[in-house]
């Protein structure tokens, strides 16, 4: 469509120059002017485009290399990367999810069968004839992945009186009788206030096991205890205290374990027991 224009143009000026009557000298010094007027107005046109692309250049290098181009520059790409890489930059700024632990132990703690009807409450406390049993289980609470390692379950005597009274008396013919042991069964005799021996059953058709310790899972041939979050993540556990000798106890457990922020322990609420003199 340019090139029409310009060639129609031509075409229009030369008929004009005819028409106007110029002949000769006159009619090419006229035909002449024309075309240089025409020329000098391209030239123009085209150094007009020059001098704006000129000036865009210039304006981009002046950009570039100016410290405000290089900042907003930096900025952009900061602002990319962030985009980018925003969820790991939370998960990092967040920490790692929460260790796995034990649950809160709530032991079920019940007097020994042949000498349930001499269970006395004193004020606030319950008073065990002769023995306690204490049921309760260790359960993974599901956070982390990580398994819990039990270090150990201890007895703990938080008090002996070896010439307190019992508020019940018992007859001569009462014995202690051990059933069927479900699994992990402990039975802790104690005398002077201490662990004298301590028995355990893994299960009814394995032998019996023994220690001294007061950790009950330091006997013979003890495996560890680890809890996972899944599949075993709860263990069932019995522990059966018997007094020997006459006197008040005071007994309780404590489990000791360790999880991915270190070392802890876990306290099981303890109970009386006593065991009147003869």
């Amino acid at each position: 469509m340019a090139a029409t224009g310009q060639v129609d143009g031509a075409a229009w000026v030369a008929g004009a120059l005819r028409a106007s009557g110029l002949q000769g000298a006159a009619f090419a010094a006229a035909q002449k002017r024309i075309a240089l007027v025409a020329t000098a107005r391209r030239h123009r046109g085209a150094k007009a485009v020059s001098d704006a692309n000129t000036k865009w250049d210039q304006l981009s290098s002046r950009f570039k290399n100016s410290w405000i181009g290089v900042v907003i520059l930096a900025l952009i790409a900061v602002a990319a990367v962030f985009a980018q890489f925003s969820g790991l930059i939370t998960k990092i700024w967040e920490g790692p999810p929460p260790a796995a632990d034990l649950r809160r132990i709530e032991p079920e703690i019940t007097p020994l069968e042949k000498f349930s009807d001499k269970v006395t409450t004193v004020g606030s406390d319950t008073i065990y004839p002769v023995g306690a049993t204490f049921k309760f289980a260790l359960v993974h609470n599901g956070a982390g992945e990580e398994a819990i390692n039990i270090g150990g379950l201890d007895v703990r005597v938080d008090g002996f009186d070896a010439d307190a009274a019992c508020p019940f008396s018992l007859t001569g013919d009462r014995i202690f009788g051990a059933g069927e042991a479900p699994l992990r069964v402990f039975t802790v005799h104690m005398a002077d206030g201490k662990v004298s021996s301590v028995q355990y059953k893994p299960a009814p058709d394995e032998r019996m096991k023994r220690g001294k310790s007061n950790n009950l899972l330091d006997t013979e041939d003890a495996p560890p205890l680890r809890l996972r979050k899944t599949g075993d993540e709860t263990e069932a556990i019995k522990v059966t205290f018997i007094a020997d000798d006459a006197g008040r106890y005071r007994l309780g457990l404590s489990v000791r374990y360790a999880n991915r922020d270190g070392r802890k322990t876990a306290t099981i609420p303890s109970a009386t027991i006593c065991k009147p003199r003869e």
